[in-house]
């Protein structure tokens, strides 16, 4: 019976997918609630999986672009407007919450050669990692290659571009630690 549970929600899941190739992992444990206005974007090759009791809001966007990976653990919140955006890993820890209108992008564009355009130089990616019961509010940017440890609370409108250890409040542009908990 288990199976045919899991079947049916990969397939009702799969009628909110924009799946350009065929060639995707995905992993899917109970009690999923996914926006009829959310949007996920599975590229060749992707793999995405999303754990137990995760919701994801209106309009918020998941991108697993080809060749990478999206995990949300058990419990995550994802709020409205949000993005998250993977072209190498992107791993959200158990419990975390992410607010309306965060942005978490793990590519940035090169721009090492000014004879050449930006948009010809190509891309970086960097994993992210951010840890178990954290909590982003909102419009907060997390940037490539940054690491969040447990129970880190990122303050509104902060740009995460370094990473910092857990236990901590952090806030700014660029982000930095203003309390120890």
């Amino acid at each position: 019976m288990n199976k045919i549970k899991q079947k049916i929600k990969i397939f009702i899941l799969r009628l909110k997918l924009y799946c350009k190739y065929r060639n995707f992992n995905m992993s899917l444990s109970e009690n999923i609630i996914i926006s009829r206005k959310a949007k996920i974007i599975l590229g060749e090759n992707s793999k995405l999986v999303i754990g137990k009791n995760v919701y994801i809001s209106d309009n918020s966007r998941l991108i697993v672009h080809n060749n990478s990976t999206l995990i949300l653990e058990d419990n995550v919140y994802v709020s409205i407007n949000s993005i998250i955006s993977s072209n190498s890993s992107v791993i959200i820890g158990k419990n975390t919450s992410i607010a309306h209108n965060t942005t978490i992008i793990d590519t940035n564009k090169k721009f090492e050669d000014i004879n050449i355009r930006i948009k010809d130089q190509g891309i970086v990616s960097k994993s992210i990692y951010i840890g178990e019961d954290c909590w982003l509010a909102t419009g907060v940017v997390v940037l490539p290659g940054v690491t969040l440890g447990r129970h880190c609370i990122v303050g509104a409108n902060s740009v995460v571009s370094n990473s910092f250890e857990g236990n901590c409040v952090l806030g700014g542009v660029p982000a930095k630690i203003i309390r120890k908990l």
